[in-house]
């Protein structure tokens, strides 16, 4: 169920995008002024974000580090999208695979 849940309400959103940023360090404003900085390790499909070697920034100023951290996605303002990833070819590659346009190699035909 929650499979098909991914796969019908990503096609129209920008949530397909959010996988390509695992292993990718970034940083995500939060709704309460804070800024997450780390690695994503995860990410849900209700945009729930589990991140590693992180550095918590409050808007006070404190800054605290943890080894993982978890951030529900109604909590996100905003992700900042690394430079090193093209944001073009990642959402056409994305939206032609949901719509089913893209053949998929079987392992065996790998490299």
């Amino acid at each position: 169920m929650s499979h098909y849940f991914y796969k019908k309400n990503t096609k129209s959103t920008l949530l397909c995008f959010l996988p390509e940023l695992i292993n990718h360090s970034t940083s995500i404003e939060l709704r309460n002024e804070s800024v997450v900085f780390g690695e994503i390790d995860s990410v849900s499909n209700t945009m729930d974000i589990s991140m590693k070697d992180v550095k918590l920034h409050f808007a006070d100023g404190r800054c605290m580090s943890f080894s993982t951290f978890f951030v529900t996605g109604k909590n996100i303002r905003y992700i900042h999208i690394p430079d090193s990833i093209n944001i073009i070819s990642v959402l056409k590659r994305r939206l032609l695979a949901a719509h089913g346009l893209v053949k998929k190699q079987r392992p065996e035909e790998k490299g």
